[in-house]
Order: C-alpha cells, then structure tokens, then sequence
C-alpha cells in the first residue's frame, strides 16, 4: 500500500525563506521606518518626550560616532567585554543583534550596479528600571 504524502495544502517554512536581497530591502526598510517614526508619528513621540521625569537613566559612556559637534549616543559599540545595555539601574532582559550582509544596488536612472554593504547594531531591553525621577518603571525600548 502506498501512502501519500504530498498535500496541496501544507507549505514548508523553506518555501516562504527569504533571498539575501529580499532580507536587506526588508531590514533597511524597517531601520528607516524606524528612524523617522518621529516624523510619522509625531503623537506618539510627543507623548514619550512630555513624560521625560520616567525616562530611563543612560548609562555612563558612550560614542560620539559622527564626531565632535554631534550628538553623544549612551552605547558602545559591539565586543566581547562591552556593555550591551544602554539602561542604568536596570533589572531585565538584553538581546542584540548584529547583522551584516552584502548586495547589489541599481541605479534606477544610469542602470548602474554598484555593491552594497549592510551593516547594523539592533538591541532590545525589556524590565524594570530607575527612572531619572527615582521612580520604578517597567519598559520595552529598542536600538537601532
């Protein structure tokens, strides 16, 4: 007796897995959509900044990646002893990301194809921390 095992209807995950190409035009899109959430959702970034007494503390330290002049981020930079949080006072869950990749681009009006090279440090803090009021506060907050 022979047993059947093909459906029409049952899809495996690999048919639905992503191109290389697919994944850096889908990451790009949601680290800019996340960049200029400010812009689209002014509401909401309106709403976070007048609550700033229950922001979180910034760690000490940090990096001034664009140099003197620019704006000073409370992060460092991805290695084996470095800081991954960018929360002081903070009781939770970290999780990073970085992800690197390589593609190609087209220039839409010349036709040129030029490499292009993906490179980007996400992390997640979720938990309970101090908040520069002295508060306890619980959050999620994301860094792209």
């Amino acid at each position: 007796m022979a047993v059947d095992c093909t459906s029409r209807h049952h899809d495996h995950f690999w048919h639905h897995m992503l191109t290389r190409g697919q994944f850096l035009r889908a990451s790009s899109a949601a680290a800019a959509g996340l960049a200029t959430s400010g812009l689209w959702l002014p509401g909401l970034a309106l709403a976070q900044t007048a609550v700033g007494s229950t922001d979180p503390r910034p760690i000490t330290g940090g990096i001034q990646p664009f140099g003197p002049g620019t704006p000073f981020i409370h992060v460092f930079g991805p290695a084996i002893d470095a800081e991954p949080n960018t929360i002081t006072d903070f009781d939770g869950m970290v999780a990073t990301a970085i992800v690197r990749g390589t593609g190609k681009g087209t220039d839409l009006s010349t036709g040129k194809v030029s490499d292009l090279v993906f490179d980007s440090d996400m992390r997640l803090m979720q938990g309970a921390y101090r908040a520069l009021d002295g508060s306890r506060q619980n959050g999620t907050f994301a860094f792209v």
